[in-house]
């Protein structure tokens, strides 16, 4: 028993962490992110000691990413077309947390976005009414002067 629990502890010890968004899991300890969804960032302790870190992005029919762990013995970037006239693109490292996740879209970062727009979008509106009300009064003056008027806000 104590055998055991000293082996788990030792191979926690040494295992592997890599990135991954939080999301639907289509392995042992791969993540599947869509592209209509944002990352939020994890940390997965990979399983088996000749375990890699992945991020891998596939781009065509269907585009989507996959973040964590793989066991694929390969170092490095590569790119690759694959069927449905798509194109796998595919970073692996074998050390701690060094997957580039960041090019993910990161949720905080989409969020952030969101209300920077939302922002924009309520200070346009309230500048076109100030328009509007400015525009409506040049047209009040205006027709006023046509007429002859004497007016003397205008």
């Amino acid at each position: 028993m104590f055998g055991a629990l000293l082996f788990l502890l030792a191979s926690s010890a040494e295992a592997l962490r890599c990135w991954y968004c939080d999301g639907e899991r289509i392995y042992d300890e791969s993540w599947i992110t869509h592209a209509s969804k944002c990352c939020i960032p994890r940390v997965v302790h990979c399983a088996s000691a000749s375990t890699y870190c992945l991020v891998a992005h596939v781009e065509g029919a269907s585009t989507f990413w996959i973040s964590g762990c793989n066991d694929d013995e390969f170092l490095g970037c590569d790119t690759h077309r694959i069927p449905f006239n798509s194109t796998l693109t595919r970073c692996q490292c074998n050390t701690d947390l060094c997957n580039p996740i960041q090019r993910i879209p990161n949720c905080a970062a989409t969020r952030r976005s969101a209300n920077q727009i939302t922002m924009i979008r309520n200070v346009a509106s309230s500048l076109r009414k100030h328009v509007h009300l400015c525009y409506g009064f040049c047209v009040y003056c205006f027709v006023l002067l046509r007429l002859n008027l004497n007016l003397r806000l205008c």
